[in-house]
């Protein structure tokens, strides 16, 4: 019951403006990011074509962030940090979803009171990254995009506190209303 589920699944990636990888290559290994695996670099440069902003969270300097608007390059083992930053400052911005949230999400406060440590300074200080390079992340994903989701891949699931960080990932497409529904 902690996330509950959502029979329509995600959004489809070619329908996306935007789309977070954490953690995930495709392009340097076979990864199911919800699309066929055969062409990825194929698929990327189509959805750049038609405008999808794309933001990767990775240590390196992977393949992904070449397609990357925005290239989180953060220390390793920060994933929870980050994922936990980023909320702070959508829900600290309102830039969430808050009519699906009403409907689908139980204790949105609770959330918000156990993100408020996570500023973009200490979540900067601790992921080696620039604060405004965190509300920027923040911003294109919740506010400047309507249709996205979140991947995630064998970097976060390696890192420290894991299964936190992939709920974290996940409450990120949550409070911003990723979810395929009825137009």
């Amino acid at each position: 019951d902690r996330l509950g589920t959502w029979e329509a699944g995600r959004h489809a990636f070619e329908d996306a403006d935007v789309w977070r990888f954490a953690g995930s290559n495709p392009l340097g290994s076979v990864d199911s990011w919800h699309t066929p695996v055969q062409t990825p670099t194929k698929r990327l440069r189509g959805a750049r074509e038609r405008g999808m902003k794309i933001i990767v969270i990775d240590p390196r300097e992977c393949e992904m962030a070449k397609f990357a608007d925005i290239h989180l390059q953060i220390y390793p083992g920060e994933d929870a940090a980050v994922a936990a930053g980023l909320l702070h400052v959508i829900l600290a911005n309102d830039w969430h979803d808050a009519e699906f949230c009403a409907e689908h999400v139980k204790d949105l406060d609770a959330l918000r009171t156990a993100l408020a440590p996570f500023t973009p300074d200490v979540v900067a200080a601790r992921a080696g990254i620039a604060p405004e390079d965190l509300i920027a992340a923040a911003q294109l994903f919740a506010k400047e995009a309507r249709r996205g989701s979140v991947n995630t891949g064998t970097g976060v699931n390696m890192a420290s506190f894991p299964n936190l960080a992939e709920h974290l990932y996940e409450c990120l497409g949550i409070v911003c209303g990723r979810a395929a529904r009825c137009a």
